[in-house]
């Protein structure tokens, strides 16, 4: 069978990934304070889900 691999998700990756959601105007700028928790909670599993569908290194197109 094949190796799955996990990778952990870390509170950077979520600051980093709200930062960018912030500046591409997805996210409001200014919000709640319980907002945020909310907002940092579905980009976790926004983050989970596209972590999850990632190939393995060296699977990708055009790879034998």
């Amino acid at each position: 069978m094949g190796e799955q691999r996990q990778t952990d998700i870390t509170a950077e990756m979520v600051n980093a990934a709200m930062k960018k959601a912030v500046e591409a105007g997805i996210l409001p700028r200014r919000s709640y304070e319980e907002d945020h928790a909310s907002q940092a909670e579905i980009m976790y599993r926004i983050l989970q889900a596209a972590l999850a569908t990632r190939e393995p290194p060296g699977t990708g197109p055009g790879r034998a």
